[in-house]
């Protein structure tokens, strides 16, 4: 499984918690530049200046629930940015082919809004694919604006027998996401009595881990959270096209990562052009990622 193989990282083994969970700290200088494109987006949003991402958290605090507008542009550098970053520290491999896009800025509030419904709610542990997310991702969660007064992830421990087991629990329901079913209850009750890994919930910590370890947003102090978050594929990312255009968990929303720098939108969907152009099936494939181009809405006319 190109998973397992990705987290065998023989020159990275001092960044290993565990056989599936990579955890470090990106530095203040690779954080303050993360920061500032997230701040960008912010003031773009809000058509005002923040002084710094700690004056954004401090707008945030006073808001109830917050949809952040996103500049497709500033989130190609962003991702361009973190990606090269992962390259450069040997994380990202030859078995990593798909990524996420745009990257999830996540704006965690003290208490779960109503706007979100109960069974999408973070805060239940879970695992992405039980939603309905391909069975090969990696996780990659990013810390921004954390502390004593905000919201943390929790990571449950998880052998590699447990991970197969979770994997397999997505294969039970064929016509309904696992998180549906009311096996998923009897689970959640085994996985609250398991512990959590002990990880380091500060500004600029990363946490890289499969699919199928259990996570979940532990809600508690008076203060907004902000982080990065983003999936990873081993597969292809035109290998599920069952939920290709599926309002939750678009399958759309994978693209193909690449070596080339990508500072705008139009060069990264050049570059996606290129790569499908190759595929015998191309004509399909193109209809497909030009109606996830409509679904950002790209002002690109192509």
């Amino acid at each position: 499984m190109n998973q397992v193989r990705f987290f065998q990282l023989k020159n990275n083994k001092r960044l290993f918690i565990d056989k599936q969970l990579i955890s470090f700290n990106i530095g203040q200088k690779n954080l303050n530049i993360i920061c500032n494109y997230v701040k960008k987006l912010f003031e773009l949003s809000e058509n005002k200046k923040f002084s710094s991402i700690h004056e954004v958290q401090k707008f945030l605090n006073t808001t109830r629930y917050y949809s952040l507008n996103k500049d497709l542009d500033i989130m190609t550098k962003l991702e361009s940015f973190i990606l090269g970053y992962l390259k450069k520290k040997k994380i990202i491999n030859k078995n990593i082919v798909g990524v996420e896009f745009p990257f999830n800025i996540r704006i965690i509030h003290p208490y779960s809004p109503h706007q979100i419904k109960k069974r999408y709610n973070t805060a239940s542990i879970h695992c992405d694919p039980w939603a309905g997310e391909p069975d090969d991702i990696i996780n990659v969660i990013i810390n921004l604006v954390i502390n004593k007064q905000t919201s943390c992830v929790r990571i449950i421990k998880t052998t590699n027998m447990e991970a197969e087991y979770y994997k397999k629990l997505c294969k039970t329901y064929k016509k309904k996401d696992f998180l549906d079913s009311k096996k998923y209850f009897k689970e959640l009750k085994k996985l609250k009595k398991k512990k959590s890994y002990k990880i380091k919930n500060i500004p600029g910590q990363v946490f890289i881990f499969g699919g199928f370890l259990p996570h979940y947003t532990f809600r508690k102090g008076n203060q907004v959270r902000i982080g990065l978050e983003f999936r990873l594929r081993t597969r292809d990312p035109f290998s599920t096209l069952d939920k290709w255009k599926s309002r939750l968990n678009r399958n759309g929303r994978y693209w193909y990562l690449t070596n080339k720098n990508q500072q705008d939108f139009r060069t990264k969907v050049n570059n996606e052009f290129s790569i499908i152009k190759k595929n015998p099936n191309k004509k399909l494939l193109l209809k497909l990622r030009k109606q996830e181009i409509i679904e950002l809405n790209s002002n690109l006319k192509i």
